[in-house]
């Protein structure tokens, strides 16, 4: 239960972050969303669901949700985390296609 609670409370806090300030512009929100659907791709050609992911990379699943949406500028360490649960290459997630 408290799970729960603790994972709804950051899922508002997020929105109220977004909704109050979104700093990106045009080009750099396309790179997040690409960045975001790459990883995507690669999760669910692992047959990997985004809690599973999260808990490999030891992140929350609210933060893998978010990134893959292209909602965050991923810190370079969650990039490595991410990259080394997927059994990737950081540079494999930046390719630009």
């Amino acid at each position: 239960m408290i799970l729960i609670v603790r994972r709804l409370i950051i899922y508002f806090w997020s929105i109220c972050l977004l909704k109050r300030h979104m700093p990106y512009d045009k080009d750099e929100q396309s790179y997040l969303s690409q960045l975001g659907a790459r990883i995507r791709k690669l999760r669910k050609a692992k047959q990997l669901s985004q809690e599973a992911l999260a808990f490999e990379a030891d992140l929350d699943r609210t933060y893998v949700s978010s990134v893959e949406r292209g909602e965050r500028n991923i810190a370079v360490l969650n990039l490595a985390k991410l990259a080394r649960a997927l059994g990737v290459e950081v540079s494999t997630l930046l390719q630009e296609e």
